[in-house]
């Protein structure tokens, strides 16, 4: 898109003159923070994917206009690999880059324990789901909230005990339904493993 350096200025203008209304004090305006993340080179010239913009004064450097900065990621600069991933950004950068194609393994090696990216890899994923599936997702999510409901009463009654059992038990249900781990792991907060344990005992009985 030619021209989104000035898009960014024109946008973050508006932004600023829209806090204002008349008979507004200026000194109440809110700082405006710009971020864009681009799929094509915005900077031929910059060797790093990411660039910070702010107002600087010419002579000195010094930061006083502090109310505007511009940040850009270029994604086509971006080059690590999964393996190569430390920071929150490095992998907020490659979910935007490589999202539909990460592999299963490669993910959870992004995710580690950071549930935001797990959410944002999750929902992306559903735009790829058949109607079928987007069904089954709506429908374990119908079980959790309803799971949740009633081990709340419960728990209000001083009734709590068994809720591990209740948890097993929905997901026996689940299961016989034919819902897939992935989806009973999401309505009930079980690991696969214990999940996969219940669908053989299942089988034996």
């Amino acid at each position: 898109m030619r021209g989104l350096e000035k898009r960014a200025q024109y946008y973050a203008s508006k932004a600023y003159c829209s806090q204002a209304n008349q008979g507004d004090e200026y000194q109440d305006l809110k700082e405006i923070i710009f971020l864009a993340i681009a799929d094509y080179t915005m900077f031929p010239n910059k060797k790093s994917y990411k660039s910070e913009h702010v107002i600087l004064d010419r002579v000195s450097l010094e930061h006083d206009l502090k109310d505007f900065s511009f940040t850009f990621i270029e994604l086509p600069k971006f080059t690590k690999a999964v393996n190569e991933l430390g920071s929150i950004q490095e992998k907020w950068c490659y979910f935007f880059k490589h999202a539909e194609e990460t592999s299963l393994e490669d993910l959870k090696k992004i995710i580690g324990n950071d549930e935001v990216i797990e959410r944002a890899y999750s929902e992306l994923d559903r735009f790829g789901w058949s109607e079928e599936e987007l069904l089954t997702y709506d429908q374990s999510k119908k079980y959790r909230k309803d799971y949740l409901a009633a081990l709340a009463q419960k728990f209000d009654e001083g009734e709590a005990k068994g809720r591990a059992e209740t948890v097993i038990s929905t997901a026996r249900l689940l299961l016989k339904q034919g819902i897939s781990t992935e989806v009973i792991q999401l309505a009930t907060g079980l690991s696969k493993d214990t999940i996969k344990s219940l669908e053989s005992n299942s089988r034996s009985i």
